[in-house]
């Protein structure tokens, strides 16, 4: 009997794992575990492989059993604009037909990206790190164009030493270094960090007359080198902090996640101006045949001898 049982489990591959109940109840509202009533410890009866659990907020982070890191498709909710990945894609596709001040324009005057600084600078950085703006481009962007981003001055992190000293002090991998380490350390990396942070008020011409937006933004910049910035998203956390640094103790800090569907703002419909002159002018051809409605085309109203008047 303990020989049969022994093979049944050698076969089945099955494992013992302790799942926090927190976790166990999000992941059954979506119907992805059930649980056997009159146990008292958890039966999964899962048929996919490869589920992650993640806090709200968080990207997944896992590996697969040879060690790889595992790629993650994400998805969004759909909606009737362009989030910053669309946005960035369609700049490369049309990057042949763009001059210098159409990008900018594009960036700092149309609606979706006046009422969403937050994309705004995405597209930007993805467009520097593309090679399809330049450092120069940036600055303008967010310190005179920019309706949002322009309104709030930068300001120097000084407590970026501070921060990084007590990790470098903290981290068990520097055990036995000195505070002459952590600052020769701090030293060699680029570490001007400047942030933007505060609440503005943007407003836009819409069909259904003017719209304002008030928000709270916050963006952070170190300049890397010659011509390449470090910019990100920075509201309530510090990405330099906890990505590019990659300090002890930061690594489960917030983050904020670019792109989200929920956090974007809608702008209701905007016909371009140049449609709105097209239906506003009539052609003498309009004319006659509005005066002419029996008329099957424009001749056979000609030759009727009617008087027409055109006000075009």
């Amino acid at each position: 009997m303990n020989k049969n049982n022994k093979k049944q489990n050698k076969n089945t591959h099955t494992k013992k794992a302790n799942i926090d109940k927190r976790i166990l109840a999000e992941a059954m509202k979506h119907g992805e575990v059930t649980r056997s009533s009159g146990l008292h410890d958890l039966v999964i009866h899962d048929q996919t492989r490869h589920r992650t659990f993640t806090d709200a907020g968080k990207m997944p982070r896992a590996r697969s059993r040879d060690g790889q890191r595992m790629d993650f498709e994400c998805f969004v909710k759909r909606r009737a604009t362009a989030g910053p990945t669309e946005a960035t894609l369609m700049m490369r596709t049309i990057a042949s037909v763009l001059d210098k001040e159409t990008v900018i324009r594009i960036l700092t005057e149309a609606p979706e990206f006046v009422v969403n600084p937050e994309m705004t600078l995405s597209v930007s950085r993805q467009l520097m790190e593309d090679g399809m703006i330049t450092q120069s481009m940036v600055d303008d962007i967010l310190d005179t164009r920019h309706p949002a981003w322009s309104q709030i001055p930068w300001k120097e992190d000084t407590d970026l030493k501070g921060d990084f000293i007590k990790a470098f002090q903290e981290d068990p991998a520097n055990k036995g270094k000195t505070i002459e380490d952590a600052n020769q350390a701090y030293n060699s990396l680029p570490t001007d960090l400047y942030r933007k942070e505060g609440k503005v008020t943007v407003s836009v011409k819409t069909d259904k007359g003017k719209r304002d937006y008030t928000m709270e933004i916050a963006c952070e910049k170190v300049t890397l080198d010659k011509g390449r910035y470090f910019i990100a998203l920075a509201k309530n956390c510090s990405p330099f902090r906890t990505g590019w640094l990659r300090l002890h103790g930061w690594k489960n800090k917030g983050r904020q996640i670019e792109g989200r569907a929920k956090d974007h703002r809608t702008v209701p419909k905007v016909t371009p101006a140049f449609v709105k002159e097209e239906k506003d002018k009539q052609t003498l051809g309009d004319a006659i045949l509005s005066q002419n409605p029996e008329a099957n085309n424009i001749m056979d109203a000609l030759k009727s001898g009617q008087t027409f008047t055109f006000m075009g």
